[in-house]
Order: structure tokens, then sequence, then C-alpha cells
């Protein structure tokens, strides 16, 4: 196999990206990161992840140490950072696990859609704290994050990993 593409269950946004790639990439497979992964071989891992913590799911962590590919390749979806700083956090995490005969990509960072419960716990708390300094900034990115990934972002993750 080519490509194995791994996600996490728990985002529909990388559930769009692994099918988006399972598409566009020839000889590739689609795993779940909360299925049983053993002994997955590929020439390339792309592992899809989300986080808003700067913490890199364990999961991820261990797939990433114990792969049998040559290339791995990391797209983080978050909905509220997507610097440079931020990509740099999460490589640090990431390097000591890959394997020594492995190529790191590196990570391609890309806004995910806040959920709607999220938008309506903002406001239920501006309500009763209207002078709070972090209520117009999460309802900035929320703006900000709406649609995504779309187009653009899925043909720009393509072409970190081409």
């Amino acid at each position: 196999m080519k490509y194995a593409i791994f996600y996490q269950d728990n985002s529909n946004a990388l559930k769009k990206i692994a099918a988006y790639l399972n598409e566009k990439l020839w000889d590739s497979k689609v795993f779940s990161l909360e299925k049983n992964l053993d002994e997955i071989v590929a020439e390339n891992y792309i592992v899809l992840i989300h986080t808003n913590t700067a913490v890199v799911p364990a999961v991820s962590l261990l797939l990433i140490e114990e792969s049998i590919c040559n290339n791995i390749y990391v797209c983080c979806t978050n909905c509220f950072d997507i610097s440079d700083d931020y990509r740099r956090v999460l490589t640090k995490q990431i390097e000591p696990f890959v394997p020594d005969k492995t190529v790191f990509n590196g990570v391609f960072l890309c806004y995910e859609e806040l959920p709607q419960e999220i938008l309506k716990q903002v406001e239920a708390v501006s309500e009763y704290d209207p002078d709070n300094p972090n209520i117009p900034a999460i309802k900035n990115k929320y703006k900000e994050a709406l649609g995504h990934p779309d187009n653009s972002d899925l043909e720009n993750i393509l072409r970190f990993i081409l």
C-alpha cells in the first residue's frame, strides 16, 4: 500500500479530509485511530488529528512510534490557531516518536469549524460576563473557521503530501 490514512473518529472535518485524500491518492486506505492498528505497512503514513490544546493525542504518537513506513505526514485541524508557532509546538512533540529510518515531513495546519454548541456556550457566557475580553476573539475565530476545511484546504493538504 502506498498511503495509509489515519484519522480521529470524533471529527467530521478529519473524516472529510480522509475521504478526500483516499479519493485523490492512488493505492490508499483509510483507518480510524480508534481501531486496532497492528502492523499496518505502507510507504507513507498520513496522520490526521485535531487539537486545540497544542497537545498531540497520545494514540497518534503511539501510531507514529510504531509506524512501518518510509514517510510520515501529519495534518492537524484546529479551531483557533494555525500559526507557525503552533506548528513548531506540535512538531517538537512528534519528532521524538518518529523512528530513525522514517522521514517526518512536518505538520500541515488548517482551520476546523467550531461546533455550534461552543458558540452557544460563548453566547451564554457573554450574557453574564459581557466584559470578558475573550468573547470577541472567540466569536471572530468562529466566523473565520466557518466552512473549514474547505476545498482550498483540501487541495493544500494534497499538495503538502505530494
